[in-house]
């Protein structure tokens, strides 16, 4: 199983190779599994070019060599550079005149790769996943942009729930261990569920303090450009309506197929 990355803080680039195997002794089979080779890129992740990668580490750990290959199966998502390299590994196989290694039916595609892809797309339709890189961006989310309101100018329900937990408010509804709304990716599906689930049970306490904050806090808010007030945020634009708590459930249901 291979799998290439860019990590978001230094950009680097990464090739990480895992080798599955069935050892025999005693005329028993055990499974067994290991990382086997971990190696920086240069260079883009076309196929050409993790190819040359990818048989590079199969070399170096002995899984194929110029006068053999035990290279059964690979493991990839879908993304079409893989299918490059595989076909690549299948010339190379070829030029060396190793056993046959067909890159159609060599290939297994990665079923936890699909089943996010399928999440992404459905999750796409159902709201706006809101790109937050910092928790400090929250804080300028503003909910009366067009671009932040989806379904027909419904409110975005998963931003206006992480900004608006208030600890103080979940104690006083009675919530005796009061519960945070993690931050969360359009990877991150496990955690966007959690999220959601301590949504509904803050229900009661995000109602209150929506409707009690302009006038005791004044606005959530005060956006500025070049020193200047643009725009103040008031917590009413976070007023959310019956049909958006049913597609918080909604939502929440749909993530739970995942597991």
């Amino acid at each position: 199983m291979a799998d290439a990355w860019t990590a978001d803080n230094t950009k680097a680039a990464y090739l990480g190779l895992t080798a599955h195997w069935i050892e025999v002794k005693e005329g028993k089979w055990k499974l067994q599994a290991a990382v086997v080779g971990f190696q920086a890129i240069s260079g883009t992740h076309a196929g050409n070019n993790l190819r040359r990668y990818l048989m590079g580490l199969c070399d170096r750990m002995g899984i194929t060599d110029r006068n053999r290959s035990k290279l059964y199966t690979v493991t990839l998502d879908n993304t079409s550079s893989n299918g490059t390299s595989c076909e690549a590994v299948e010339e190379v196989h070829d030029i060396r005149n190793l056993e046959v290694w067909s890159a159609e039916e060599n290939q297994l595609p990665c079923f936890g790769h699909v089943i996010n892809l399928v999440n992404v797309d459905v999750m796409g339709h159902i709201m706006k996943i809101a790109a937050v890189e910092t928790a400090t961006a929250i804080w300028e989310y503003d909910p009366s942009l067009e671009n932040n309101r989806v379904l027909n100018g419904s409110l975005d329900a998963v931003a206006a729930l992480r900004t608006v937990a208030v600890k103080r408010l979940q104690i006083q509804c009675g919530i005796s261990e009061p519960l945070k709304i993690p931050l969360h990716s359009n990877i991150r599906w496990g955690t966007a569920h959690n999220m959601l689930e301590h949504g509904q049970k803050l229900r009661q306490p995000l109602v209150l303090f929506v409707g009690t904050a302009d006038e005791l806090f004044g606005p959530i808010t005060t956006i500025r450009r070049n020193g200047r007030v643009e725009k103040h945020i008031p917590w009413s634009a976070f007023k959310m309506s019956e049909t958006d708590w049913q597609r918080i459930n909604d939502a929440k249901e749909i993530l739970a197929m995942r597991y």
